[in-house]
């Protein structure tokens, strides 16, 4: 059994953000012994424009993580193993990238350069370390360029999927966890394995999915509204296409404490219950349409769920179809920016509705508002994931390949080197 309507999306959009999930996700290296700043410097301002700050980023499929220092790069760490080990030490200042000084958007251009490498098989870098210039080569695993229609019929897009799928395979704990709470993050790393239609990881996912039922728990605190809506994205996709019918009650609980926690108006905020503080304070959509969309799902999948609570959220984010893009709280529409992946979900859950024409028009405010796909709170991740994926509601697509040729050195800096589990094409 599949969902005809999600499933191609979702396996179309990971595609391309596979390594973006990667990125978040665990790994065997080393952890950091100190932190970035503390909980004091983590102002609004830091928060909303992360990127004019030192906020850990990874250098692309390098080994190395570090942050932006004006026009330069920061290494911090090195991972064992990686490209970058033994060549570039901590504490070294990236000043040029095959030749290409990084200039005012030292990622940018580090972006861009992964390209190129993807293709020669090398990365010449200009660093300054310890006062000194210092020029050295990396070797970078082969992957050729993307295909003139990437991520359609796009092997280099393929097998970027591929090796993630298995480094999150090996990230995973038996239990079917990943190391830490990061609900959203690890959902999305289920839908990267279910994307691949691969048989050999639907154990992983599987065993994640199990370990959902484990610890679900309906009266957490919190940001836990995005949980909740991708946790749920997730088991129903799974279920659509395995047919395990286990994992339906637990679907029925999430519905459940969707439609409990849900507000007045039809949306959701960061968590069930207001209250005082950042994390309670009002409505946030883009946590919202994740609850909707599960819901959605887990109707389709004959999980009964509350009609009103369903109803009331379809009528909400209908409100905001050629009325500007949807607002990312207690706001009126707005006329710029879809960051978030508000929009995006929300033309994700018409398309499930069937509703292709309000499809259509969040997919164009998502492919004609990429320029500020990077702008959401606290980072650009959730633009990116969902923004990739409801693109393709837009019925023309040359504008969803400019949208991911315009980001394609966000993904490629992105790219965490992904351990040397490599998986032959098959």
């Amino acid at each position: 059994m599949r969902s005809p309507k999600l499933t191609p999306a979702v396996r179309l959009g990971l595609v391309v953000i596979a390594l973006m999930v990667v990125s978040s996700s665990p790994t065997a290296a080393a952890p950091a012994k100190e932190t970035f700043f503390t909980r004091a410097d983590l102002t609004p301002t830091v928060a909303m424009y992360g990127k004019r700050f030192h906020i850990p980023t990874v250098f692309g499929p390098t080994g190395m993580n570090g942050w932006i220092l004006g026009d330069a790069l920061v290494v911090r760490e090195v991972e064992n193993g990686s490209p970058a080990d033994g060549i570039v030490m901590p504490n070294d200042m990236l000043l040029a990238v095959n030749g290409q000084a990084l200039g005012d958007e030292p990622l940018k251009t580090l972006g861009q350069q992964v390209e190129v490498s993807d293709q020669s098989g090398k990365m010449a870098l200009r660093l300054m370390r310890s006062g000194k210039a210092v020029s050295v080569t990396l070797p970078i695993r082969k992957l050729g360029a993307f295909g003139p229609e990437a991520p359609y019929n796009c092997a280099k897009s393929r097998a970027i999927h591929r090796d993630t799928c298995e480094f999150l395979a090996r990230a995973q704990n038996p239990d079917g966890t990943f190391d830490g709470r990061m609900y959203v993050g690890y959902a999305l790393n289920g839908l990267t394995w279910l994307a691949s239609e691969d048989p050999k990881y639907l154990e992983n996912a599987r065993r994640l999915a199990y370990s959902y039922a484990k610890r679900f728990n309906p009266d957490d605190t919190g940001t836990v509204a995005w949980g909740w809506g991708h946790m749920g994205i997730f088991l129903a996709e799974y279920y659509f296409q395995t047919g395990d019918d286990t994992v339906l009650p637990l679907c029925q609980r999430i519905g459940q404490t969707l439609a409990l926690s849900q507000q007045p108006c039809g949306s959701w905020g960061h968590g069930p219950h207001p209250g005082k503080g950042y994390v309670q304070g009002g409505l946030r959509h883009c946590a919202g349409a994740g609850g909707w969309t599960a819901l959605l799902l887990f109707k389709e999948a004959g999980v009964p769920v509350r009609e009103h609570a369903l109803a009331r959220a379809t009528r909400f984010f209908a409100r905001f179809a050629d009325h500007g893009t949807v607002p990312y709280g207690d706001h009126r529409p707005e006329f710029a920016g879809t960051g978030n992946g508000k929009d995006a979900q929300t033309g994700v859950g018409f398309a499930l509705l069937g509703d292709r024409v309000k499809a259509e028009v969040f997919g164009r405010h998502v492919t004609d508002g990429y320029l500020w796909r990077n702008a959401g709170h606290t980072g650009g991740m959730m633009g990116f994931v969902w923004g990739n994926i409801d693109g393709i509601h837009n019925p023309h697509t040359p504008d969803y390949l400019r949208m991911v040729k315009h980001w394609q050195w966000m993904m490629n800096a992105s790219r965490r080197w992904n351990g040397g589990f490599l998986v032959p094409e098959s």
